[in-house]
């Protein structure tokens, strides 16, 4: 063990070692302030773009302005994957196969990116619109319910 030289008997009150640790601490917590201030300046010169574009009175905006905002912009944008599985059963008249749901799904990032992360989700998503009656299964075909009345006649086949 390396020890400087304040010494309190036979115990050092430092070590080389904890210096060095705190020093290289000091240089992490230093360049992490820099990026940050880079990022704010960054973010400084978003904001005095927007008010020069949209008027300065945009930045005395509420936050509750702001989300009601947010809200409706995502509203379109954030379909989830249930609604967008009902969407494209909806678009197959006589039905779409796990392999070609799945295939469209993928088109979507966010969804292709959930599929690789957790594949087993798409089941359980798909198991919970049954139940729920939002979707229905005929044969190895997913379909609408109506779609299914429509085409199948006054019979309801079993699923």
């Amino acid at each position: 063990m390396s020890v400087m030289k304040h010494t309190s008997g036979d115990t050092a009150l430092v070590t080389v070692g904890q210096v060095a640790a705190k020093q290289a601490l000091r240089e992490k917590k230093v360049a992490d302030r820099d990026a940050l201030n880079e990022d704010i300046a960054k973010l400084d010169a978003w904001l005095a773009a927007a008010a020069v574009i949209a008027g300065g009175e945009i930045l005395n905006h509420t936050a509750t302005e702001v989300e009601g905002d947010e809200q409706l912009d995502h509203m379109v944008d954030e379909e989830n994957m249930a609604d967008a599985t009902k969407r494209i059963v909806g678009t197959f008249p006589k039905g779409v196969a796990h392999s070609q749901l799945q295939s469209e799904l993928r088109k979507i990032e966010r969804f292709a990116q959930r599929l690789d992360k957790n594949p087993n989700y798409y089941y359980t998503m798909v198991s919970r619109l049954m139940k729920r009656g939002e979707i229905v299964k005929y044969r190895k075909s997913l379909r609408l319910p109506k779609a299914e009345m429509d085409t199948a006649g006054p019979e309801s086949p079993a699923a």
